[in-house]
């Protein structure tokens, strides 16, 4: 999205600008956006990390903490309306992040998001997450 690090799931081009009504993508595209960054950025770190680091950075738009538990939210700006799979791939994608780059803000998102995901356990059917 323009003057945003944030993609779209969609993009309606009229001209330069972005039809109104346009958003960014929910979490759970995120993730998988991150990842994809991160392994680019494992094969050429001069090319992508500052990218990747960014898109990073613009992903806090969608963390909020809500009884005392931080996590990521389906949109930005929003809810609360977290998933616990959604937030799942934000940890592997930073774990993976903070592997690749040695950078310990990649390795305390991923921590502070497991966090989350791991308040998700129940007893129900047996148990999980």
């Amino acid at each position: 999205m323009p003057d945003r690090e944030l993609y779209s799931e969609e993009t309606h081009r009229d001209g330069d600008r972005i039809r109104p009504g346009g958003q960014p993508a929910f979490m759970w595209s995120c993730g998988v956006q991150l990842t994809a960054l991160v392994a680019a950025t494992n094969l050429d770190r001069s090319a992508y990390e500052k990218r990747m680091k960014a898109y990073g950075d613009a992903l806090d738009s969608y963390w909020i903490d809500h009884d005392g538990l931080g996590g990521y939210n389906v949109l930005p700006h929003s809810g609360p309306d977290r998933y616990y799979d959604d937030n799942a791939w934000m940890v592997l994608a930073f774990s993976e992040a903070y592997e690749v780059t040695k950078d310990r803000k990649q390795l305390d998102r991923a921590v502070e998001t497991m966090k989350f995901v791991l308040s998700g356990e129940d007893e129900k059917l047996g148990g999980g997450l």
